[in-house]
């Protein structure tokens, strides 16, 4: 369940969403009481959405939304993917036949996987090998 909430409230803070939902807000606001802060609410959402569409002021912006590993210039030295695998891990994994990396683990392994496609680096993984099971291969 906090897994759902936190996914749909990501999907929901960057924009267009954050503003569109600002703007609906206002609405919402201008049709019961408070008509003056719905209206405000609904300019800054629509001003909002508007400026986040226009070219320049992403350009002014710059790339500060951008995932680190995204870009080209932030790699050009790099030269391997260190992937810190700490953070405790989950007794019961019954997908996994034992123990397995916790949630947290889990989601600097693959973003860090996606990193090293992007980069084409080579991936070093630290920690927790001393706490997980070894693999049985048939």
């Amino acid at each position: 369940m906090f897994v759902t909430l936190k996914m749909f409230l990501h999907a929901l803070l960057p924009p267009p969403a954050s503003p569109l939902l600002l703007a609906v807000a206002g609405l919402l606001l201008i049709w019961g009481k408070r008509r003056r802060l719905g209206a405000t609410l609904l300019a800054v959402g629509l001003a909002c959405l508007w400026l986040c569409s226009c070219r320049w002021f992403q350009t002014l912006c710059g790339d500060c939304g951008a995932l680190p590993g995204s870009r080209s210039e932030s790699t050009t030295h790099a030269q391997a993917i260190v992937i810190l695998g700490g953070g405790g891990y989950r007794y019961a994994a019954p997908e996994y036949g034992g123990p397995a990396p916790s949630l947290r683990c889990w989601n600097r392994l693959t973003y860090g996987a996606f990193v090293a496609r992007r980069t084409s680096l080579p991936v070093l993984v630290s920690g927790m090998a001393t706490k997980l099971a070894p693999c049985a291969h048939p």
